[in-house]
Order: C-alpha cells, then structure tokens, then sequence
C-alpha cells in the first residue's frame, strides 16, 4: 500500500510538471481585450493592463502551465495558468483583476500580434 500511494504521488508530481504547450510557442507579444503579454527567450517580459503598458522591469517563470511574474525580486503576478495554444490563439487563466463580484477565476484570450 505505501508503494501505491508513493508510485501514485510521483506520478501527480509529474504530470503537474507537464505542460500543455511548448516552450517556444510562448515567446512573442500577446494583445487580449483586458490584458497583453511580450514573453522574450531570455525570460524578460512586458504586462499590458487596459492598453498600457507596466514600467517595471519584468522576468516570467513557468512550473508545469503556470506562469510567475517577478520585478525587483518580488513576485507580483502568479496564479496565471496557460490553458493552451492554439492558431496564435493564447488562453490563459488567471484570478480575477479586472472583474467585480463572486468570479473565482477570468479566462484570457490573446492573440499573437508580432
């Protein structure tokens, strides 16, 4: 039994580590209704909020689908889960920033732009 469940918890670690996308397919600039992305190789990143763009310098991490935004050594975006890629087509979801209400989560759709 205590085989099964260590088999059983390897395997769960694992798979959270999995992504449903590919690296590479991240990297560019994504421009969604509310919210934009530039993701760049070298894990620098730009966040567009309402058409604007965050003057602090940004770097981006991924574990498994999620995405953590750090500036100035402080995580200050994490909660970001990439649902998928698809056709130039990013779909993210994330905590809510930009709604009001009982909403537990947002689902984000961007499209590549450069």
């Amino acid at each position: 039994m205590r085989l099964f469940i260590m088999i059983a918890g390897v395997a769960l670690f694992l798979s959270s580590c999995m992504t449903n996308y590919e690296l590479k397919d991240i990297y560019g600039k994504w421009m969604g209704e509310k919210i934009g992305f530039t993701f760049n190789e070298d894990g620098t990143c730009e966040i567009f909020m309402n058409g604007g763009k965050d003057p602090r310098q940004m770097e981006w991490n991924t574990v498994g689908n999620a995405l953590e935004f750090v500036a100035n050594g402080k995580v200050i975006l994490s909660n970001v889960t990439v649902k998928g890629i698809k056709d130039d087509v990013l779909t993210i979801e994330m905590r809510p920033m930009f709604t009001q209400g009982d909403v537990s989560t947002v689902i984000h759709t961007m499209k590549r732009v450069e």
